[in-house]
This record gives C-alpha cells, structure tokens and sequence, in this order.
C-alpha cells in the first residue's frame, strides 16, 4: 500500500495510506467538533474511516507538571459529555506509546445516524504542545480499519 508522509506542527512525523484526502473546509462545516483549533481530518471514504491529529501550545509551567494522563482525564471526561447524545458506550482506557512519548486516551463506541460507530483518542506531550490523535470508523469496518489506525500511530516520529 502507498504512503505519505507528513510533517505537522515542524514536530511531527506522521504517514497514512495514500488513500487518505486531507478533509475541505466544506466537508469538516459537516462534522461536529468539540473544539477549533490546529489540525487537520483525513478521511478515506471507501473504507469509512477518519482520522484527526491536532494539537495545542500550553504554557511553560503547564508544559513542566501536565502529564498527558492529567490531560487524558480531561478528555474523556470532555467525550462522555459531548457524546451522550450519541448513546456513548464501551468507553475503554488506552495506554500505548507514539514515536516513544507516553500516550493517553479511551475507546468507545457509539451511533451517528443510525450507524454504529467505533472510535479511539489518544492526546500525547511533546515539550509544550499536546497532540490529539482521533479515529473515527464504522463498527463493522473496526477490525480492518484498526489495523490502518495502528499503522498511522506507529509511524509516529518526534522532529528534533
């Protein structure tokens, strides 16, 4: 399978499959986000699959004491509360590592338009910047498509 590599924020190393598009301005006003910011949404549409890396500066004293377990709380709980109207379930603690930097998040599942969905987030430190890395795909797709999301997280390389 072809790849493309690309460099987010001048830090971050990241590869997906070729048959990724890096989503529009008029596709992402269709998505609903529970924040704005840096990042972009790769979707591949065949396989019903997106994925979303973003990330945010904090302060220099948050940078030296948040760990990202402080700040996957906080998403979670974030999650749970923006999801609910989605009949959010199966929540599930995740613990892995990106380009060798302890990563925090949670898997769960839940409906968008009668469709039953599965996703994973994950947010990482790197320095003074938190990077979020999301999956979204279909649940009857999730044992194939996992396996692309494992790919991406594991191509995941630190500049500098």
């Amino acid at each position: 399978m072809k790849e493309r590599k690309m460099i987010l924020n001048n830090e971050l190393n990241v590869t997906f499959p070729e048959t990724f598009h890096v989503m529009n301005e008029e596709e992402l006003k269709k998505l609903h986000f529970l924040a704005k910011g840096d990042g972009l949404v790769l979707s591949d549409p065949e396989q019903h699959i997106r994925i979303s890396v973003a990330w945010k500066k904090i302060g220099a004293f948050s940078g030296l004491v948040l760990t990202s377990g402080d700040v996957a709380k906080c998403m979670r709980r974030s999650i749970r509360k923006a999801m609910a109207a989605y009949q959010f379930r199966a929540e599930e603690p995740v613990r892995t590592e990106l380009g060798g930097k302890r990563a925090e998040g949670l898997a769960f599942e839940y409906e968008a338009e009668h469709v039953q969905m599965t996703s994973e987030s994950l947010v990482v430190k790197n320095r003074r910047t938190l990077y979020y890395f999301h999956f979204y795909t279909r649940t009857e797709e999730q044992s194939r498509n996992r396996d692309i999301w494992d790919q991406v997280l594991a191509s995941v390389q630190w500049v500098g």
